[in-house]
């Protein structure tokens, strides 16, 4: 009798588990069966894709009022003005050769890095960019930065050959001032508000440090490999 019963319930259970697996597989089927049949989700055109605006090197002013910002277009390179308030936005300068932008303290003017020339653009008179550096290229010079213990300096690295590289101080004269030499490539700059070297991003074959400069000894705050992104965007001497 017990034989009996154990068997009709290994029967019943396998009926129902037959009876479970066939419904499963109906609505799996189902399923199936309405996405084939659904219509086919709208492609994105390749054309439109590929004229989409690439915005990069975004930077807020000191005041908060403003955000520029560069597009790519085409052959040139597009500088445009976020106003912060109104969100309104505006084209100030399209340049083949513009490569960065960045604020000077006055929040209403722009130094522009333009390859071999550093210039100056006004939110109040915008139109051609000012002169504020030429960079010797023949000499290995490339721009890292404002100086801004000073009104109107610019920092730039000068190679002397591959294992120094020194970092100088270019005023609105024209005059250079040596701030600091190392055998490793400087890649990012800033200064405290008496002139002398705060921080530093250096290079060398096999990785990035971040080092802060004080009495001329350095401090290592950060280490990352050279594949790594770990650049450091900004600086407050307050």
């Amino acid at each position: 009798m017990n034989t009996f019963k154990l068997l009709a319930a290994l029967v019943l259970s396998a009926a129902a588990a037959i009876a479970t697996a066939q419904t499963t597989d109906t609505a799996l089927q189902d399923f199936i069966t309405r996405q084939e049949n659904a219509a086919p989700a709208p492609l994105f055109a390749r054309t439109g894709f590929l004229e989409q605006a690439t915005i990069r090197s975004a930077r807020l002013a000191p005041d908060g009022k403003h955000v520029a910002y560069l597009i790519n277009a085409e052959a040139n390179v597009q500088l445009h003005v976020l106003d912060t308030t109104t969100l309104a936005t505006s084209l100030l300068l399209s340049s083949p050769t513009l490569q960065d932008s960045e604020w000077m303290a006055d929040s209403t003017t722009l130094s522009l890095n333009l390859g071999a020339t550093i210039g100056t653009l006004s939110l109040e008179n915008p139109g051609l960019p000012g002169y504020l550096a030429a960079l010797k290229r023949a000499e290995g010079e490339y721009y890292v930065g404002l100086d801004r213990s000073q009104a109107g300096g610019i920092l730039v690295v000068r190679d002397e050959g591959d294992d120094m590289h020194v970092l100088q101080r270019i005023d609105l004269a024209g005059n250079s001032t040596e701030i600091f030499r190392t055998p490793d490539r400087i890649r990012t700059a800033f200064l405290s508000d008496d002139g002398q070297l705060a921080f530093a991003q250096l290079t060398s074959a096999t990785q990035h440090r971040i080092v802060q400069i004080a009495n001329a000894e350095e401090a290592v705050l950060v280490t990352c490999s050279v594949i790594e992104d770990c650049d450091p965007v900004s600086y407050d001497a307050a």
